[in-house]
């Protein structure tokens, strides 16, 4: 985000306040990330705007994405004591999840 100047106080200010609408403009703010740039693992964080599903995928303990390459991505990478795992987004069934966020 240092391409932004001011993005890490911004993101700051928006976990605070959890404003959904600031998360959106700083994110569309945000200039694209080249591909070569993106390739790699990256740790994810969640950013808590007031949506139903906030935090759903950290208590399943998703730790980020992966993408090996312009055509292979792993949205949804998920870490346990056995280690990293990918899980494929079409096979989570979200309205379970969405029902029984609140046993978690």
């Amino acid at each position: 985000m240092s391409d932004l100047p001011g993005a890490h106080e911004r993101l700051e200010a928006v976990r605070r306040e959890g404003d959904r609408a600031g998360a959106l403009a700083l994110f569309d703010a945000l200039p694209p990330v080249a591909i070569e740039d993106l390739t790699g693992a990256w740790h994810g964080s969640g950013v808590e705007t007031g949506h139903p599903l906030d935090g759903l995928l950290e208590r399943y303990g998703w730790w980020g994405k992966r993408f090996d390459s312009p055509e292979e991505a792993h949205p949804l990478v998920f870490e346990d004591a056995r280690g990293r795992f990918s899980v494929d987004p079409a096979g989570i069934p979200l309205g379970l999840l969405a029902r029984s966020s609140g046993l978690l």
